[in-house]
C-alpha cells in the first residue's frame, strides 16, 4: 500500500527543518503507476519575499524497491562528484529514504525537458550532449549488484513476459519463439567479455532535461549493472518510434555524441540486440495496453524487431 501525501510532507519538512514549525506546503501528484508508485512535487512556499518556491519529489512505493533506488542514486552522485573532469551528466540529489513510509526523497530537476528540445532546430546539439551524458553513465566506476543478462531483463523489463503473449495470441507464437531464439543466440555469439557498466534501463526523452549546462537523468527504479548496449538500443528504438522524419538526424546525432569516446564502439555493435529486444518489449506492452488496432502494432513491433537482427 502506497503511503498517505501528507505523511510525505511532514517527513520533507523534518528533514529540512528539525525543529517542528508550522509550515505551508502545496502537493501535486505527477503520476501513479498501478498502485505500485506515486510520484508527488511538494512545493515550499519561500521564506523571505522575492526568493524561489523549494521544490522536492516524493516517490512513493508499494514494496520496498525505494531503497536500492536510493543507494544506486546515492553512489551515482558520489561518483560524478569524484571525476576527473566535471561531468555533464547530472541526477538529481537523493535527499533521504523512509523504510515507514517506503519514501524516496530526492530533489526537484527545473531543466528543459528534452521532449521539447527533440522538437527545436538545434536537436541535433541536444542529441549530441545527451549520448555524451550517457557514455558518462556507463565509465563509472560503479558496481552495484550481481551484473544482469538477457533472460535477466526479459523477466524484469518486459510486461507479460513474451511466451505468455505467445500463448495468449496463437499468431503470433512462432515469431514469438524463433526471435527469443535468436536474440539468446546473438547474446552468446557476442565477443566476450562483455564488461558490465551501470545501466539505466529506462532511457528516453521523457527521462532527460538540460540545464545549468548538464544533461540531468532521473527515474533510476530500474538502475542496475549488465550490458551498456542495452541503454543505447533502447534509446535508438525510442526515437525512431517517436521522431518521425527527425528520426535519423536524431540518432545519428545520439550515436555521434557517445561514440566520441572510441571504447564506445564495441557497445554500438551489439546494440542491434537490444534494439530487437526493446520492440519485442514494445510489441508487449501493445498488447498489454490493448489499444486501437494493437493487433496490428503487435505485428509491426515483432517485424521491427527480426529486421534489427537479420543482417
Amino acid at each position: 500500500m502506497i503511503a498517505a501525501i501528507e505523511p510525505g510532507a511532514q517527513a520533507l519538512l523534518a528533514y529540512l527543518q528539525p525543529q517542528p514549525q508550522p509550515v505551508a506546503w502545496e502537493a501535486h501528484l505527477l503520476s501513479m503507476a498501478a498502485n505500485q508508485r506515486a510520484v508527488v512535487r511538494y512545493t515550499i512556499p519561500p521564506g523571505r519575499p522575492g526568493a524561489a518556491p523549494l521544490r522536492l519529489i516524493g516517490k512513493f512505493y508499494a514494496d520496498e524497491r525505494g531503497a536500492p533506488t536510493y543507494q544506486a542514486m546515492r553512489a551515482l552522485s558520489s561518483a560524478l562528484d569524484h571525476a576527473a573532469t566535471p561531468a555533464l551528466l547530472a541526477i538529481p540529489a537523493a535527499l533521504f529514504y523512509s523504510p515507514q513510509l517506503r519514501l524516496l526523497a530526492q530533489a526537484h530537476v527545473a531543466g528543459r525537458p528534452y521532449n521539447t528540445l527533440a522538437g527545436q532546430r538545434d536537436f541535433r546539439a541536444y542529441l549530441r550532449l545527451a549520448g555524451r551524458a550517457l557514455a558518462e553513465l556507463h565509465a563509472l566506476p560503479v558496481a552495484l549488484g550481481t551484473p544482469l543478462e538477457l533472460a535477466d531483463h526479459l523477466h524484469d523489463l518486459i510486461h507479460p513476459h513474451p511466451l505468455e503473449l505467445a500463448v495468449r495470441v496463437p499468431e503470433f507464437h512462432t515469431r514469438i519463439e524463433q526471435l527469443l531464439s535468436a536474440l539468446a543466440a546473438r547474446e552468446r555469439a557476442a565477443p566476450r567479455p562483455v564488461a558490465a557498466a551501470p545501466i539505466h534501463r529506462d532511457f528516453h526523452l521523457r527521462q532527460l532535461f538540460y540545464g545549468q549546462q548538464r544533461v540531468w537523468l532521473i527515474d533510476w527504479d530500474l538502475f542496475a549493472c549488465g550490458d551498456p548496449a542495452l541503454d543505447v538500443g533502447n534509446f535508438l528504438v525510442y526515437l525512431r518510434t517517436h521522431l518521425g522524419a527527425r528520426a535519423d538526424a536524431a540518432c545519428d546525432a545520439f550515436l555521434a555524441g557517445y561514440c566520441a569516446d572510441h571504447a564506445s564502439h564495441a557497445t554500438l555493435h551489439r546494440s542491434p540486440i537490444y534494439q530487437a529486444f526493446t520492440y519485442l518489449r514494445l510489441a508487449c506492452k501493445r498488447f498489454r495496453l490493448q489499444g486501437q488496432c494493437w493487433r496490428d502494432q503487435v505485428d509491426t513491433m515483432l517485424r521491427r524487431g527480426e529486421a534489427c537482427l537479420a543482417g
